[in-house]
């Protein structure tokens, strides 16, 4: 069967012309230009829209964070400042007052204390363990942060 036989039953459906088109692709190319059914999807396909004028304001707009970097830290940080004041006033107010309170606090903790002087000894005489101690510290601080700012963000990449 040549390609001007088979154009025609292909056109009507008909399976004699299916061993052509396997063969030919010049008749496979042809079929998807003059193909019927091809032809309906392309006329029911719905014309092409322009986009609404605020559409990329509004996304631009979701997309940045609502509120400034700094107002994130700032609960934390607030509170920080103020434990750490009102640690500080009450120190205050214990030695204005009353010394032998203090005094007396002290001599409480001192078994605890004791337990802490070797280790004091040992990263008090050597200053770079002292250094990647602190930097550990500061590392666990800022990771610690970023998980604290992360639990209450939704979800990215889920359907809304």
């Amino acid at each position: 069967m040549n390609c001007a036989q088979a154009r025609p039953l292909l056109l009507a459906g008909d399976p004699a012309a299916d061993g052509h088109l396997e063969e030919c692709a010049a008749c496979g190319a042809w079929l998807e230009q003059h193909d019927p059914v091809i032809a309906r999807f392309r006329a029911a396909r719905p014309e092409a829209l322009p986009a609404p004028a605020g559409l990329r304001r509004r996304v631009l707009g979701r997309w940045t964070p609502a509120r400034p970097a700094w107002r994130r830290w700032a609960m934390p940080f607030g509170l920080a400042a103020a434990t750490a004041a009102l640690v500080l006033a009450a120190g205050i107010g214990l030695m204005t007052r009353d010394a032998g309170l203090l005094v007396t606090a002290a001599g409480y903790a001192q078994p605890v204390l004791v337990v802490f002087a070797g280790p004091r000894d040992l990263l008090l005489g050597n200053l770079a363990g002292l250094a990647g101690l602190a930097g550990m510290a500061m590392l666990s601080l800022a990771i610690g942060g970023l998980l604290y700012r992360e639990l209450g963000r939704a979800p990215q990449g889920l359907a809304q």
